[in-house]
């Protein structure tokens, strides 16, 4: 009986939790670093818009020059919280959307099965200055990003 409880509990806090505005994409609010293999940085800016729209920008940092790689967008259309990257050199400067499936106190997965990569997004708020993002296809076919929100 309380197995079944917690189920429906648990699936009822997705339903709401992927439809709420405000959770848990404030979070996400501010700069993000990571550096990466080869010693240069990525770097995402989130800004809130309104309850309904977080725009930010990817970057590749290198040295003082920063490159523009992603615009992305955290939007709530409908009953539907869309993650919408677009990419200036790929599919035509369009953008590629995500529909978010699951999420938790601090995890939101975006995924678009339709897309050749990545498959799925998924943004892990470890603490209020720590996150990680998982970008793939599946278990084996994906990487992984450790961002802070100072340059380490």
């Amino acid at each position: 009986m309380n197995s079944r409880i917690f189920m429906v509990i648990g699936f009822l806090f997705t339903i709401v939790a992927c439809t709420d505005p405000h959770y848990p994409l404030h979070q996400l609010e501010g700069k993000w670093y990571c550096k990466t293999e080869n010693g240069n940085w990525v770097s995402e800016t989130w800004e809130r818009h309104s309850d309904d729209l977080m725009k930010g920008v990817g970057k590749e940092i290198s040295g003082e020059q920063e490159t523009v790689t992603e615009y992305l967008e955290l939007k709530r259309m409908g009953d539907a919280l869309i993650y919408s990257a677009t990419v200036p050199t790929q599919n035509e400067g369009n953008p590629v959307e995500f529909t978010c499936d699951s999420v938790s106190v601090n995890m939101m997965r975006f995924v678009n099965p339709n897309h050749d990569f990545p498959k799925f997004i998924t943004y892990q708020l470890v603490n209020p200055t720590h996150m990680t993002v998982t970008v793939g296809n599946d278990a084996t076919n994906h990487f992984v990003l450790e961002f802070s929100k100072d340059k380490e």
